[in-house]
């Protein structure tokens, strides 16, 4: 939902060199992928999330008339979402423990030190990831370098989050084997 408009924006803006032609592909893309959820009776809401932040994109980048503009909002939102997941880990409320440690296992990872180590380094493994993802990109935003952009923005999507999981799955594994034989 999030890769094909991107990809899309970039052939289009390499092929046409027209940030016009190359955001609205990237909307088209969104609006056809929310369309084909909904057709397949799959949730339609990570599609709408994909569409809503294309239009946004699309919107500034068009407003301003700076191709770099289409990346803005994903800057600010991984920015922001980065400084988030710091900040609760200072205050002691890893933000992928409070999503995961009550459904795996229900208050408990609050008050073990292991498992809240391990949600301390899983959440601050998905901050890395999301500073990385901004600060790869900031250099192509400020030479207003849509090419560059869109394939820092690509290898700093997907990719990243796969090998992001893998370690933030072997902590969590880890901490859970540590809490389980200190019982």
């Amino acid at each position: 939902d999030a890769v094909a408009p991107n990809l899309l924006l970039l052939v289009v803006y390499l092929v046409m060199v027209d940030l016009v032609a190359a955001t609205m592909s990237a909307l088209a893309m969104a609006v056809l992928m929310v369309l084909a959820r909904a057709v397949a009776a799959q949730p339609v809401a990570p599609a709408v999330g994909g569409l809503l932040l294309v239009a946004m994109s699309a919107l500034m980048a068009l407003a301003g008339g700076d191709g770099g503009d289409v990346f803005l909002p994903d800057l600010i939102q991984t920015g922001v979402f980065s400084a988030i997941m710091v900040v609760s880990i200072v205050i002691r409320r890893p933000l992928i423990g409070m999503i995961l440690g009550p459904v795996v296992s229900g208050r408990h990872w609050r008050t073990d030190p292991a498992l809240l180590r391990g949600y301390d380094w899983a959440t601050a493994l998905m901050a890395a990831a999301a500073a990385i993802r901004t600060v790869s990109k900031l250099p192509f935003y400020f030479a207003d370098d849509v090419v560059g952009l869109s394939i820092a923005d690509l290898v700093a999507g997907v990719p990243l989050a796969v090998v992001t999981t893998y370690f933030q799955i072997r902590v969590l594994r880890r901490a859970y084997a540590v809490a389980e034989a200190a019982v």
